[in-house]
Order: C-alpha cells, then structure tokens, then sequence
C-alpha cells in the first residue's frame, strides 16, 4: 500500500477570515443536564450515540423517527460492565463499541438488536477510539512509539503499529500524559489525532512497510508553556495537576460531511484571545481550492462530530446537541 499523505495548513484567524454559513438545522429531543458528563459521542446516518457516566447509561438517538433508546449498564469488571468509558465509535451498521479504558476492553452494543453482544479484550487499555467500518483503531497512553493499535473485527486480529518517524519527542517529561490527550478520528485513510493542550494535529498513515506507520504533526497555533503541579495524595502517590486558565484548549474536531475538510473548536483562556469560543474553525489540505475561515455560531462547543450528511455540536452551557449543516 502506497503511502497517503495529508498536510493541513493553519487558516487565517483574524477579522479577515471568511465566515462559512453553518446552519442549525435541529436540535436532539432530549434534556442534557450540565454535569460536565456528556463527552463521549459517536453517530452515523442513523443513529447518534452517547453515554452519560453519571447515570451508566448508554444512549441512541434515531435521526429518522426522534426516538431516544437507552441501555443502563453496571460498573465493575465483569461482562458488560464499566469502570470509565473514554470514547465511543458506531459504525455503518449502528454497532456500537464503547471503550472501558480501565478494563482494556471494547463494549459491544447493537441498539437494533437491544442488547450486549459482547465484551472485546483489547491488549493496551483504549483511551480513543476511531473506526473504518473493518476495524477499530485505538489510541493509548502508555507507548508513545506505538500508541496506535488496530482490531481487525472479521479476525479478530490485533496490531501494534510501530512509528517511521517522532510523536511528541519534544515533550517535557511532566507534559507527556497532558500532550496525549484530545480526540481522535479516522479521515481521508488515515488516523488524525488532535492534542488539546498541545493545539497539534498528528497524522498516522499507512506506509508500504507491514506495522509501520508514517508520523506528520501540524501545529495549530504558538507553543504554549503548560504549568504542571505536582500534589502528593494521601496514599502516597502523585498526581498530577495541569493550570488550564492561561492556555488555549484544542477542544474538539471532527470531518466534515461534504468537503475536503476538519472543522476545530477551541478554548482560549489566554489574555490576548484569537479563537472564539463560539466558533468553529475550517482547516484544509492547502493543495485544494476549499473554503477556509470560521463559522459564528450563538453557543460554545463542547463536543463536535459528523456523519456524511450532519454534524452535531454539543453545548454543555446550553444542555442541548445542536444538528448543523
């Protein structure tokens, strides 16, 4: 297989950006409290999927007929049983994989079924998850050569993919853990990580060597300096604490439905803001003549994902997920 190569170049930002005309076109029947728990979304042309930790419950939303289903699940480690789910992926057929990163296992869910199908064990605990309908590829903390692995679902099959090249070789010892965290999606035949204390885009692309993959980073703004304390708790361990009131945050992305595109929202909590917490940014392969600028929006975006008709923007402050075109 041939190497595939995305370079995604950084819009212009400031009062010159063209504004895109994103449109709300429907909101999901359904009350989100604002409890900070709705992080972990997934959708399809058919169902958008969530799951509340507060509650253990599961949730599928019907795009066509409005129907909200919900499965409650229990923690622990025993079949079909949680500790902290992390990310969720739902593929063409509505199969839903919940990641339990604590467990080192995907919970497999079938909302047209209505019921568990089954628990896959996983070898390196699944902190993202993203999926091209054969397979599911997982994002870990613990290796930062290989944090990519891939489950090929037909066989079964695991894969631990080595990196051609560096991912966060540059980080301090004590900002290693806060560099890995952010989303993660699969786009135009590759694995595209976005780092939200970092602002950085990483790119995992298949190359012509077997369990290789070819590494590209594009940051999207200045480096930051992180603050990191250090607080010793009561049994003796240590954690780790990150002062976010000074940076800016890489909150979420996702693909966009009909363009060649990633749309990016942001939290900017330093003093000279230039991302606006309302908006949602266009970032594009800078070979191709797309649309580039922001959208202005009347809320702040928590969450964004996308299926090949919508996309779907959670705001926490408004307890709503808002369906935009």
């Amino acid at each position: 297989m041939k190497y595939f190569f995305l370079f995604l170049s950084l819009v212009c930002l400031s009062n010159t950006s063209k504004s895109q005309n994103l449109t709300v076109v429907g909101e999901i029947n359904y009350e989100f409290e604002d409890s900070g728990t709705y992080r972990v979304f997934g959708a399809n042309k058919i169902n958008l999927a969530w799951f509340d930790y507060q509650e253990g419950t599961l949730f599928t939303y019907d795009l066509q007929t409005k129907e909200v289903k919900e499965k409650k699940l229990s923690q622990g480690r025993g079949p079909s049983e949680y500790l902290q789910p992390t990310s969720l992926y739902i593929d063409k057929n509505s199969t839903i994989y919940l990641s339990d990163f604590p467990n080192s296992k995907l919970i497999v869910w079938n909302p047209a079924e209505e019921k568990f199908r089954e628990d896959i064990k996983l070898n390196v605990p699944p902190f993202r998850i993203t999926g091209d309908n054969k397979g599911i590829y997982s994002f870990n903390l613990n290796k930062s050569d290989s944090p990519i692995d891939y489950l090929e679902l037909k066989t079964g099959n695991s894969t631990s993919f080595e990196l051609d090249g560096g991912f966060f070789e540059n980080a301090k010892p004590n900002e290693v853990l806060f560099n890995k965290d952010g989303s993660l999606i699969y786009f135009n035949e590759q694995v595209i990580h976005l780092s939200k204390y970092r602002t950085t885009l990483t790119f995992f692309s298949k190359g012509n060597e077997e369990n290789l993959l070819k590494v590209s980073t594009d940051r999207l703004a200045e480096e930051q300096e992180m603050e990191v304390k250090q607080t010793e708790l009561a049994d003796g361990s240590v954690q780790q604490i990150l002062d976010v009131t000074k940076l800016l945050l890489a909150h979420t992305f996702a693909k966009h439905p009909s363009e060649d595109v990633l749309l990016i929202s942001f939290e900017d909590n330093r003093k000279d803001s230039t991302f606006d917490r309302n908006a949602i940014y266009y970032y594009s392969p800078p070979s191709k003549e797309l649309n580039s600028g922001f959208a202005k929006l009347d809320f702040p975006v928590d969450r964004l994902i996308s299926n090949s008709v919508n996309i779907f923007a959670f705001s926490k402050e408004k307890g709503k997920v808002y369906i935009l075109q």
